[in-house]
């Protein structure tokens, strides 16, 4: 039989039966029609590619050959379209799941919705191993989470975001059991400087994963001791399920993941956009005139609520096992804190002690009971007791609580007065004039983010300094010249005071260029620096003060000093206080470097007073004794967040 006449009668047969249709419209027409729509130049298909802004040319942040179906589709919107139009016309292949339409279903969801396709011009994939991801996930409603900062990673040290994922059946009540969207580099074994290095300059592949929430909130909420804030979004039920879609096409995928501006937040906010397409919370942070995108976290939250106000339907605040134990302590009678030391602190725990003493009310001994419980885990997450003790003493005190009718007499932990959105805005310029030895300056300063001891605090972690691209220029007008007075890379200062129950290691760690002077020499050079210091603090005047002291490690290079390098050790000691919209801070610092010329003791005072939430008037002076030339430093300016 001829060939061409075999594959004719093979065609009209399957025409018949049912097996292909017989008047499907060929790929051309659609691909004609998504042309006239204009449909690669929209906001929401860019979206779906992870389209970014760029200072010559927009392309994709994925960096997967797999997540393009056209060899150009990382740059060029409208071939990634034609070639995706054109993969979904291809045959089922033996595993069906392999299917464009099944590997990119919210393209394909997207799509039909603007394109009308009729069922008889396509293969219809059965894409089973989807339909399961959607049915295990069974979606309704999103939050949107956000963890306060955590000092002990270097990578949490903004804070985090990620997206709550909640079931359809569960209750209100029961957020545990949904699964949240996250987004994070595969960094291995990594640590130190490798760690920092591959970080910042996209060493590491950052992928979406799914997991149970309860997971998150043990990690951030428990054993890191986190603040969650969740803020319950309000979404259609087709932006729900092209959410859920978009996750498993991009969930196949990775892209390079950059600390300050490709992490966590900045692809979660491009996750928003393919669902809240009108406005791009993404692009608020293309800021070609400074060149950089940075993104940190809690502005993602600022930015969304910003472009989509009527998009969030609740803010949910979670205390961390920390603040929940705080608060307690805080509303316990003396004789529930004299209780609590004696009997429920530390091994051996005695809770029928507690149970027969006649100075506590069942209720107050209900509220002794259950925050001894919670203080025993915080311990054993802390790692500051072993699992048999944690086991036994769970035990015991929970046969304890239970034979006590009646309800703890310890309110509710309440919402803090500010959320981490409505804390002053990351970035900050500041304009000051003053004097050093005679000499009259004008200094500009500019930080990208994010904040300092003596800014606003509300909203912010308290007794916390994190800086990064913090820069001081001055301009000495009786000299004519500028002078770069200094450029820190980062800036990580925590004090916060023990009290009766923790007692948190405070820390410092800094490094940058700066203009430094040693006695032996008339004039300042500029030198590199790190350093770091290790401390404590207490609370000499309430919850809103930290007297602090630690111990410190210096290092200081270039060719202003002698052999180019210096190594040095210190005592530093200071006082901070927050009275709401005064802060002031003092400190004393003695340092004694390997070169004798180079040792000081530095003195600086600080004092910063809010006007509204933009502005700030501060006012510093800095004296360092040296060996020969003394420095006097005063300076006073006003401050502007953005």
């Amino acid at each position: 039989m001829n060939k061409k006449v075999a594959v004719l009668l093979l065609f009209f047969g399957t025409c018949v039966f049912g097996i292909s249709p017989c008047n499907a419209r060929p790929v051309s027409f659609y691909q004609e029609k998504a042309a006239e729509l204009n449909l690669a130049a929209q906001r929401q298909w860019t979206a779906l590619l992870h389209y970014k802004k760029g200072l010559f040319s927009d392309e994709s942040v994925f960096d997967s050959e797999t997540f393009f179906l056209s060899p150009d589709g990382k740059k060029n919107p409208k071939a990634e379209l034609d070639a995706t139009i054109e993969a979904f016309f291809k045959p089922v292949p033996p595993t069906a799941d392999e299917h464009p339409r099944c590997l990119f279903p919210a393209r394909f969801l997207w799509l039909n919705e603007q394109l009308a396709f009729d069922k008889k011009d396509l293969p219809a994939p059965q894409c089973s191993k989807f339909k399961e991801f959607e049915k295990e996930l069974n979606v309704y409603q999103t939050t949107f989470v956000y963890t306060s900062a955590y000092f002990g990673n270097p990578a949490s040290l903004f804070g985090h975001t990620l997206l709550r994922l909640d079931k359809k059946q569960q209750t209100k009540d029961m957020p545990l059991l949904s699964h949240y969207m996250n987004y994070g580099a595969i960094t291995g074994n990594d640590n130190g400087i490798a760690f920092l290095f591959k970080g910042v300059f996209g060493g590491y592949p950052g992928i979406f994963t799914v997991s149970p929430y309860y997971d998150a909130v043990n990690l951030y909420n428990n054993m890191e001791n986190r603040d969650l804030w969740e803020y319950r979004l309000t979404m259609t039920p087709f932006q729900t399920r092209l959410l859920v879609a978009h996750l498993w096409e991009a969930g196949h995928n990775h892209a390079d993941y950059f600390f300050f501006s490709e992490n966590c937040s900045y692809m979660l906010a491009q996750m928003l956009d393919v669902v809240y397409p009108d406005k791009s919370v993404s692009e608020e942070f293309y800021k070609p005139y400074l060149f950089s995108d940075y993104v940190i976290p809690v502005d993602t939250i600022r930015a969304f609520g910003k472009l989509h106000p009527n998009a969030v339907e609740k803010v949910v605040y979670r205390p961390s096992k920390q603040s929940k134990i705080k608060h307690a302590w805080k509303h316990f009678s003396k004789a529930q804190k004299k209780a609590f030391k004696q009997h429920l602190a530390k091994a051996p725990r005695n809770p029928d002690a507690v149970l027969k003493n006649n100075d506590l009310t069942n209720e107050e001994k209900a509220a002794l009971l259950e925050t001894a419980f919670e203080y025993l885990h915080y311990n054993y997450l802390a790692r500051n007791i072993e699992m048999p003790e944690m086991r036994s003493d769970s035990v015991s005190l929970l046969k304890t609580r239970s034979s006590i009718p009646a309800q703890s007499n310890t309110p509710p932990v309440p919402t803090p007065a500010y959320f981490p959105d409505k804390a002053h805005l990351s970035g900050a310029v500041q304009i000051s004039g003053g004097e050093r030895n005679g000499d009259v300056y004008t200094e500009f300063y500019l930080r990208p983010a994010l904040h300092r001891l003596t800014d606003a605090s509300q909203g912010i972690l308290a007794f916390s300094q994190m800086t990064y691209l913090e820069t001081a220029l001055r301009w000495y007008p009786e000299k004519e010249k500028f002078r770069l007075q200094n450029l820190s890379l980062l800036d990580i200062q925590s004090v916060p005071p023990a009290d009766p129950l923790f007692t948190p290691l405070n820390f410092s760690l800094s490094a940058g260029v700066d203009s430094f002077q040693t006695a032996n020499k008339e004039k300042e050079g500029y030198t590199g620096y790190l350093s770091g210091g290790v401390g404590y603090a207490v609370a000499p005047f309430g919850e809103t003060s930290s007297l602090f002291a630690s111990v410190t490690a210096h290092g200081r290079f270039g060719d202003y000093l002698e052999d180019s390098a210096a190594a040095g050790a210190g005592l530093r000691l200071g006082f901070l206080t927050d009275l709401d919209k005064i802060r002031f801070l003092a400190t004393a610092h003695r340092i004694v470097y390997t070169q004798k010329y180079a040792s000081v003791t530095a003195y600086n005072v600080e004092a910063s007073v809010s006007l509204n939430e933009r502005l700030e008037l501060t006012a510093s002076f800095d004296f360092q004794d040296r060996q020969a030339k003394d420095v006097r430093d005063f300076k006073a300016g006003i401050l502007f967040f953005f």
